[in-house]
């Protein structure tokens, strides 16, 4: 005799039965993956040295580097660095953005497949 009702999975549209923490064996896989997060402790962005070159930066560059207009809230990479850590932590290759000019160079690059 099963120990519980069974269940379906989770999953949008998913037919089969939920096997452990509301999802099929199919499903588990791709939600493990999909909340693991960036690889490498240098590459993750709330990393605490990286939050404080971030805010240092900005302080010393408070203007947008494109439009010259607003003040510079994110920290952009020129080069996207794609988990190159060396790329990733230049900051020759950083530039402080508004979210607008930040937001266009971002949708650009996905455009243009360099992301």
């Amino acid at each position: 005799m099963p120990a519980g009702a069974y269940r379906e999975c989770n999953h949008t549209r998913c037919p089969k039965y939920a096997t452990h923490n509301g999802f099929c064996e199919d499903h588990q896989r791709t939600m493990r993956d999909r909340t693991a997060g960036p690889t490498g402790a240098n590459l993750r962005p709330s990393n605490l040295r990286f939050r404080w070159m971030r805010a240092a930066y900005l302080h010393l560059h408070p203007m947008c580097a494109v439009c010259h207009l607003e003040p510079a809230t994110e920290l952009d990479h020129k080069t996207p660095h794609r988990g190159a850590s060396r790329l990733f932590w230049d900051q020759n290759n950083w530039q402080g953005l508004c979210r607008v000019c930040h937001g266009r160079k971002t949708a650009r690059e996905v455009l243009e497949g360099n992301r």
